[in-house]
């Protein structure tokens, strides 16, 4: 679905949007105990509003460090779902080439960027990729 970059609410893009992460975060439940998902998960199962609403919001061009439950913020950003879901299944055309599983979902081309295994290290490469940019942008990199 075509993401629409005004200041107005999209009623049906978002009600699209926590649809899917809903079916594919039971999708992934129901696949989970098969042994086809190759990693271990951690669901957004209800904190769909959150992640669409904080999507929506953002422009294109926003940067995104999500966290260990980031599949809802992955699908709401409009990610490759191809790549998402190769990734769980431990593919080497995964977003990570199946080596990342579930909590090291990116995709750069969306200014995604994959949570780091440890609490708080998202926020500190998420500070650290700011500063960089603000100096590069300065060209004081």
């Amino acid at each position: 679905m075509e993401k629409t970059m005004s200041n107005e609410f999209n009623i049906k893009q978002a009600y699209y949007l926590f649809l899917l992460i809903r079916k594919s975060e039971e999708k992934i439940i129901e696949l989970y105990n098969t042994d086809k998902i190759k990693s271990p998960v951690h669901l957004s199962i209800g904190q769909e509003a959150i992640s669409v609403g904080v999507s929506l919001a953002l422009s294109e061009s926003d940067i995104i460090f999500s966290n260990y439950r980031g599949h809802a913020h992955f699908i709401a950003r409009e990610a490759n779902l191809d790549k998402m879901w190769a990734e769980l299944y431990g593919k080497s055309r995964g977003t990570a080439r199946g080596k990342g599983g579930s909590m090291h979902l990116n995709d750069l081309e969306k200014n995604f960027y994959a949570y780091i295994g440890y609490r708080l290290y998202s926020g500190s490469s998420g500070s650290w990729l700011c500063f960089c940019t603000l100096n590069i942008r300065k060209k004081r990199a």
